[in-house]
């Protein structure tokens, strides 16, 4: 029972702010707190039922490798980089490497449907994180 409420928790954090990654393209501080205090409450949870650390921490990579990709290109949003972490650190490694990849997945089809919808016109910045939620959810659905 615990589980679910911090699962559901959780989305409806990641549903928020990808509400507000679509509307103001950034994410609050207030909202990334919120965000690492869910994860860091689920995280205690797992660690006192056995699951190990190194998962989380582990977890932690491809967000800091989305940060550095962001960094160098200028192109990727450090809230994506942070938020992405969080999910990391919440789902675990491998979990969460396999969000990161739908997530990219689905990014590029949308920018593709953009691109052909818009004929050619590439300024416009995407929101990522709805593409990260969708993943997430995917990801939940396909674990039952």
């Amino acid at each position: 029972m615990k589980e679910l409420v911090g699962v559901s928790l959780y989305t409806l954090w990641l549903v928020t702010a990808s509400v507000q990654d679509v509307k103001y393209r950034s994410i609050s501080g207030k909202m990334m707190l919120i965000g690492g205090g869910i994860a860091l409450q689920h995280s205690v949870y797992q660690c006192l039922g056995g699951h190990s650390v190194w998962q989380m921490i582990l977890g932690l990579l491809p967000g800091v490798a989305f940060l550095v990709l962001g960094y160098v290109t200028r192109c990727v949003g450090s809230a994506d980089g942070m938020v992405l972490m969080l999910v990391g650190f919440y789902m675990g490694w491998k979990r969460c490497l396999w969000i990161w990849l739908l997530s990219l997945f689905l990014i590029g089809i949308w920018a593709m449907l953009y691109l052909v919808w818009k004929r050619g016109c590439s300024k416009r910045r995407l929101p990522y994180i709805p593409f990260l939620t969708l993943a997430w959810l995917v990801c939940l659905i396909s674990e039952g």
